[in-house]
């Protein structure tokens, strides 16, 4: 038995070739974005929702609740934007904050 019995033997060219290194691309993109989002603290606003706003910025009390780590709420160009770490709660937010505001609480 020699060296080369045991040495590494690359796939040859070919389609399975390039099937392997498409997943193997993909695969390390996937854990990359996901590794990526893990790491972040989870207090940084990642979404955004956009409201058509009229009037003052919302109070403290038209919030639905307590704000949570990383929510925030401003006026934009007659626009509210709610900042929040996921898209649902920033979503959510907004249209409480709407709702409130037409009901007049």
């Amino acid at each position: 038995m020699s060296a080369r019995d045991d040495a590494f033997r690359p796939l040859p060219p070919g389609p399975h070739r390039a099937l392997v290194i498409a997943l193997a691309i993909a695969a390390g993109a996937s854990l990359g974005a996901l590794a990526a989002l893990l790491a972040t603290p989870a207090d940084r606003p990642f979404f955004e929702s956009r409201l058509a706003w009229t009037g003052d910025a919302p109070e403290v009390r038209e919030w639905p609740g307590t704000p949570r780590a990383g929510e925030s709420a401003r006026l934009e160009g007659g626009a509210l934007v709610v900042r929040a770490p996921r898209a649902g709660r920033a979503r959510d937010l907004a249209s409480a904050m709407m709702a409130r505001r037409t009901a007049g609480l």
